[in-house]
């Protein structure tokens, strides 16, 4: 590969320069030129059609006739132009003038939307209070709602309470006391056979089992067994996984 030396990239650029301003200059020439040939052109129908009557587009009205509009008003030394070249002067007066209306019309509609604009944004404002006035009601009354269930829920679970004592103390009041104590007794000592024999059933099942397997050496075999498939099934995992890191690399440097 060869390298340009300094004085060869320099001569480049400036020669790129001065191309491009021989470029812009043709372009302005080209513009000026044109800008010429139209002020030409504009002025020589200029002073063709300088003699032309003036037209006021205010007389025009409910009455107005063009035709006779223009045999009145067209003077002697005017006759060599007939009546449409008038017409084509009116119809661009008139078009000029229709454009101005247009104009107009348009910075209306401009300023009458700018206007909808700001009111649409002010009730866009208002909604946006309004809607977060609603929400903050909202959660006030849900809260509001939430907190008086739980008063409910509350006083529901004292009342229980308390009817389950009252009817507690009249139970007592009726049957004695000494009763009473009797009674909680017995029932304590029911709930502790049925724990004991419950728990105790099944002590003496896994009791048994435990040595069902270990007289006959079946409790060493499957703990072996579990252990070896632990083993075998992290070694390949981590195998794999090896493979899967050695594959990434050879796929990153081959990249």
């Amino acid at each position: 590969m060869q390298y340009k030396t300094t004085e060869e990239v320099d001569h480049e650029s400036a020669l790129a320069t001065q191309e491009s301003l021989v470029e812009l200059g043709r372009i302005l020439q080209e513009k000026e030129q044109r800008m010429q040939a139209f002020e030409k052109i504009y002025q020589s129908l200029e002073d063709e059609y300088k003699d032309l009557l003036e037209f006021d587009i205010q007389n025009i009205n409910a009455n107005f006739n063009l035709n006779s509009y223009l045999t009145e008003n067209i003077t002697s030394n005017q006759f060599h132009l007939n009546h449409d070249k008038y017409k084509l002067f009116i119809l661009n007066e008139m078009t000029k003038y229709k454009y101005q209306l247009l104009d107009e019309k348009k910075n209306e509609l401009i300023q009458s939307i700018d206007e909808m604009n700001e009111q649409s944004d002010e009730y866009l404002d208002q909604i946006d209070g309004l809607e977060k006035s609603h929400l903050e009601e909202k959660n006030k009354l849900a809260l509001r709602i939430t907190k008086l269930r739980e008063k409910c829920i509350y006083k529901n679970k004292v009342i229980f309470w308390q009817e389950v004592g009252l009817f507690f103390l009249g139970y007592v009041a009726v049957i004695s006391p000494f009763r009473v104590y009797s009674q909680l007794n017995l029932i304590l000592s029911f709930l502790f056979a049925i724990f004991s024999f419950t728990f105790g059933s099944i002590y003496s099942v896994i009791y048994s089992i435990l040595s069902f397997l270990m007289y006959y050496n079946i409790l060493p075999m499957i703990l072996g067994a579990l252990m070896g498939s632990v083993g075998l099934f992290l070694f390949y995992k981590y195998k794999y996984k090896k493979e899967e890191v050695k594959q990434i690399k050879a796929k990153d440097h081959l990249e």
